[in-house]
């Protein structure tokens, strides 16, 4: 049986666009900060949308706690708002 090859891509809104990507479609490379939803633990019928990144190993960790955690989607994080002076 032939596994199928998920796409690395680089995680920035000019490469993929502002749309979620499921993570069956396509993965954000390493060590990149993206928004990401994944199932609530405590409340079964609802998401969470968090930031989080891919180690090298392929686990997905929230930013900040490590927490392990296992998303259904991921988009890239927007860009920051331009600073007038």
């Amino acid at each position: 049986m032939k596994t199928q090859q998920i796409p690395i891509i680089t995680p920035t809104a000019t490469a993929i666009g502002t749309h979620w990507t499921a993570v069956v479609d396509a993965l954000p490379e390493p060590l990149h900060d993206v928004l990401v939803v994944w199932p609530d633990e405590l409340c079964a019928d609802e998401e969470t949308i968090d930031i989080a990144y891919r180690r090298q190993c392929g686990d997905w960790v929230l930013m900040g706690d490590e927490f392990r955690i296992e998303p259904s989607h991921w988009m890239p994080l927007p860009a920051a708002p331009e600073v007038q002076s």
